[in-house]
């Protein structure tokens, strides 16, 4: 029986036009050997956002560092590993990877208690990516 890391479980990747691709890692490595499922990883940010919003142990890490951007009404900042979008009085915390075939997204509205998870296997992941988030939150956050 396979364990439940094993290769046979992972889902291979896919180029621009759908076609197979061969790319294996065959050293763990922490920007791109996460191996998850979408349900385990929306339990985490489910858990992330409630610390956060109760004031727990791991609300520091919606604690803006680094401003990377700002508008009139957005600011996007990292804070310890999080990516953070302060829209007035709506904090939302997200983190990605991407490394061209295999996307990971998660964004979470911590006072809205509403987020997503997508990991794709496919290189135009990434327009699923900008179009689910205005779907949910019904604007862009990260562009």
């Amino acid at each position: 029986m396979a364990s439940r890391g094993s290769a046979s479980r992972c889902s291979q990747g896919h180029d621009g036009e759908g076609a197979p691709d061969k790319w294996k890692l065959s050293v763990p490595l922490a920007s791109s050997t996460l191996h998850t499922t979408a349900a385990d990883l929306a339990r985490f940010g489910t858990h992330l956002a409630s610390e956060i919003r109760s004031h727990g142990p791991y609300s520091v890490l919606a604690t803006p560092a680094v401003t990377v951007a700002a508008t009139e009404d957005l600011e996007l900042s990292w804070g310890l590993g999080l990516g953070i979008v302060t829209d007035g009085p709506r904090r939302y915390v997200y983190h990605g990877g991407n490394n061209v075939i295999f996307i990971a997204d998660f964004i979470y509205g911590v006072e809205e208690n509403l987020g997503y998870v997508l990991l794709t296997n496919s290189a135009s992941g990434q327009q699923i990516v900008d179009t689910l988030e205005n779907r949910v939150f019904g604007r862009d956050f990260r562009r």
